[in-house]
C-alpha cells in the first residue's frame, strides 16, 4: 500500500494523530487493506493471531466468553482505533472474540514486522506503544464498567429475597 493511501484511509484518526509522514511512510510499506464484512468474526478469545489491525471503516465489537454466561460484549470500537494488539507481546493470544457490527475496512499489519520497525526506529515505537497504552486504558475501563454491571446483577439477585 503507498503512504498516500495509507494516510487518506486513516486522515484524521487516532492512531495517526502525531506520527510524521515519514513514520507514516514506514507503516504503509507493512500494512494491507483488508475488507471486513459484517458478522464475520476477526479472531476468537483464546486463540493465536499474528497481525494488528487499525479500523478504518465500520465497527467491531469485542465479546468475553464468561462461563455460564456466554458471551458479553466488552467494547464496542470504531474508525481509526487500534484492534488486536495482544500478538506485540510475545506468547500472548488474543483475549476477547472480535466480531464486526457492520462492512467496514481495516489495515492489517503483521505483528512480527510491526515490532521490528518499532525496535529500529525508536520515535515510532514509541509513539505506537503509546497507542497501544491509550488503547489498553480505554479497553480496562470498559472491563470496570462490566464487571460494576456483573456485581450489580449478582447482588440485585442474592438480595432480592425473592
Amino acid at each position: 500500500m503507498d503512504s498516500l493511501e495509507f494516510q487518506n484511509l486513516l486522515e484524521d484518526h487516532f492512531f495517526t494523530d502525531d506520527l510524521s509522514e515519514s513514520l507514516i511512510n514506514a507503516l504503509a510499506a507493512i500494512g494491507r487493506k483488508v475488507p471486513i464484512t459484517s458478522g464475520s468474526v476477526l479472531f476468537e478469545q483464546g486463540s493465536r493471531h499474528d497481525c494488528v489491525y487499525v479500523i478504518c471503516q465500520g465497527t467491531i465489537r469485542l465479546e468475553m466468553n464468561v462461563p455460564g454466561r456466554g458471551e458479553i460484549p466488552i467494547l464496542t470500537i470504531g474508525a481509526g482505533e487500534l484492534l488486536g494488539f495482544s500478538p506485540l507481546f510475545e506468547d500472548q493470544v488474543m483475549t476477547a472474540r472480535a466480531i464486526a457490527l457492520e462492512d467496514g475496512l481495516a489495515i492489517s499489519i503483521d505483528a512480527k514486522e510491526l515490532m521490528e520497525l518499532c525496535e529500529q526506529n525508536s520515535e515510532l515505537g514509541y509513539r505506537v506503544m503509546k497507542k497501544i497504552a491509550g488503547a489498553y486504558a480505554k479497553r480496562l475501563v470498559a472491563t470496570r464498567l462490566q464487571l460494576l454491571d456483573l456485581f450489580e446483577e449478582t447482588t440485585t439477585y442474592e438480595g432480592s429475597g425473592g
